[in-house]
């Protein structure tokens, strides 16, 4: 796949090298950040089978031909309209005792599952949904901004 150079991103982006290193925030067209979402989503693992059981008119449309493929259809519409299902499984158990708060939360009858926290909130806070996942979402934890500030945090 071709990707521009950082200097084609940076001039239509109106900034130069030197603000893209030391700025906080930068200011990318829409269009530009949807078409990178979209290359990421392309990138990134996909549940198939959640996604189609979550939406039923996409597995429809699936079966009829109206639509090519599920991760299709999720790569440019489904992540864009907030579609859910297409994130990996949530592992209840090891959420549980990975983040003992959610436990916690659990027990008190707070909320239902590990897997409804996720998709409520744990996906935002940067929590991942599974061993496998750990390392990702602490590296989309730091790119958020909401990194531990002790290394030792890092999963391993």
């Amino acid at each position: 796949m071709f990707i521009p150079p950082l200097s084609a991103f940076l001039q239509n982006m109106n900034t130069s090298a030197e603000e893209f290193h030391s700025a906080d925030q930068l200011t990318v067209p829409a269009d530009l950040f949807r078409f990178m979402l979209q290359l990421l989503l392309t990138a990134g693992s996909f549940n198939e089978a959640g996604y189609l059981r979550d939406n039923p008119d996409v597995a429809e449309a699936v079966k009829n031909g109206q639509v090519r493929s599920a991760r299709l259809h999720y790569i440019g519409y489904g992540f864009f309209e907030g579609r859910a299902g297409a994130t990996p499984d949530v592992d209840e158990a090891w959420y549980r005792e990975t983040y003992p708060d959610i436990d916690a939360a659990i027990r008190a009858g707070k909320i239902n599952s590990a897997a409804e926290h996720f998709i409520m909130a744990g996906a935002a806070e940067g929590r991942s949904p599974n061993a496998r996942a750990q390392q990702d979402a602490y590296q989309w934890k730091v790119a958020f901004g909401r990194a531990p500030e002790h290394q030792e945090e890092q999963p391993a």
